[in-house]
């Protein structure tokens, strides 16, 4: 991850470790605690983003319920401690998947910015049927 281009104030980003902790424990609530109200989410399946923490909620716990023997392996950070890669593995319908979640933490503290992105192309299909059963219908829906 190159360094951010940012001018603010470095951001101690404590809830990223939270995160992390929160994730892995499938912990939900405490990690959609840890989100601002506006957060934006960007899924590696749906065909919009997600805005708001009532938005995120229903997906998060949609990928938590396909995904199995999740675990991040790594970070990355920007010199500001803004951003965030973290990067993982897990399972979904039994298929190896490898992952990274790209986080923007802001000035509060608080994750504003949230994008998964999941390999190989196998998996991320496994990942989206698993997930039509969970959705409403409304979130799965293409936009345009």
């Amino acid at each position: 991850m190159r360094a951010s281009t940012r001018t603010a104030v470095r951001v101690e980003a404590p809830a990223m470790y939270e995160f992390q902790a929160a994730i892995e424990a499938r912990n939900l609530e405490a990690a959609l605690t840890l989100m601002d109200e506006d957060v934006v989410f960007h899924s590696p399946v749906l065909f919009r983003e997600c805005r708001g923490r009532a938005a995120v909620a229903p997906v998060l716990y949609a990928i938590a319920g396909v995904l199995e023997n999740f675990r991040y392996t790594s970070e990355l950070r920007s010199d500001d401690g803004a951003d965030h890669a973290l990067m993982f593995k897990a399972e979904a319908s039994g298929l190896e998947l490898d992952g990274c979640d790209l986080i923007t933490v802001n000035d509060s503290g608080k994750i504003a910015e949230f994008t998964m992105m999941i390999r190989p192309l196998g998996a991320v299909t496994a990942l989206a049927l698993a997930m039509v059963s969970l959705l409403p219908r409304s979130s799965i829906r293409a936009t345009g």
